[in-house]
């Protein structure tokens, strides 16, 4: 169980914070809800049932420890996507949908490599790499305890580098 002020990750929507516990009358029985601030959305707040946490996929954010891993992952060769731009992009929201910051890693660094590549993404491709981001951002921010834009530039640096790196090759 969560408590006041634990900072989360709802897979769904990103990083937030545990604002209050409280109980809400819902088809005639009382139930408790988290309340949950996003960091990304301040003005935003999400309700999480208490007691669904496996079920939704709320978590503590990765350790600082594993943010190295992170970065290999940033830094690692691109995983071969699927030309068929269906079966990439169900490919890649399924991997968001995980809610694994190791995979959410994977479909930013793929994507980037697709656009270098491949070709620019498609609209649908934006809007991945977009939630990718923001999905990654707040969980750097969150364990790194920096602000949310600052965590997107130093994600968007290292694949930057990266990409520049395996140009030089």
């Amino acid at each position: 169980m969560f408590q006041v002020g634990d900072r989360v990750v709802y897979p769904n929507y990103g990083v937030g914070t545990v604002t209050e516990i409280k109980a809400r009358h819902t088809l005639g029985r009382n139930k408790q809800y988290y309340s949950l601030q996003l960091l990304d959305q301040p003005e935003t707040v999400v309700m999480v049932p208490v007691g669904a946490e496996e079920r939704t996929g709320l978590r503590r954010p990765v350790v600082e420890a594993k943010l190295g891993r992170v970065w290999r992952v940033l830094r690692g060769d691109p995983t071969t996507l699927p030309s068929d731009h269906e079966k990439r992009c169900t490919l890649l929201d399924e991997k968001l949908n995980s809610g694994d910051v190791f995979a959410i890693a994977e479909v930013l660094r793929d994507l980037t490599w697709w656009q270098k590549v491949k070709r620019p993404l498609t609209i649908r491709g934006r809007r991945l790499y977009e939630r990718g981001m923001a999905l990654l951002a707040g969980e750097v921010a969150s364990v790194q305890d920096s602000a949310f834009v600052d965590a997107e530039i130093l994600i968007s640096g290292v694949l930057d580098k990266s990409l520049h790196a395996a140009g030089q090759t």
